[in-house]
């Protein structure tokens, strides 16, 4: 996880293996991703996601017994 983003990074020498092209490929949020400009590789992952989760309900193996 990367700023609430799944990144996944393979390396396949030949593209046989993972069947996602040969060399180094990105995944964000399971979909390959990678951008060529002057003969290098960006990768943008994009704006963090935040999730907001109701608050937890309370544990009552960890209270103390008074």
């Amino acid at each position: 996880m990367y700023h609430g983003h799944e990144l996944t990074v393979v390396y396949d020498k030949n593209g046989s293996k993972y069947k996602s092209g040969k060399g180094v490929t990105v995944f964000i949020d399971g979909k390959a991703f990678m951008m060529k400009e002057h003969n290098k590789y960006r990768v943008v992952v994009g704006k963090p996601v935040v999730k907001h989760s109701p608050s937890q309900p309370k544990n009552y193996a960890l209270e103390e017994i008074v």
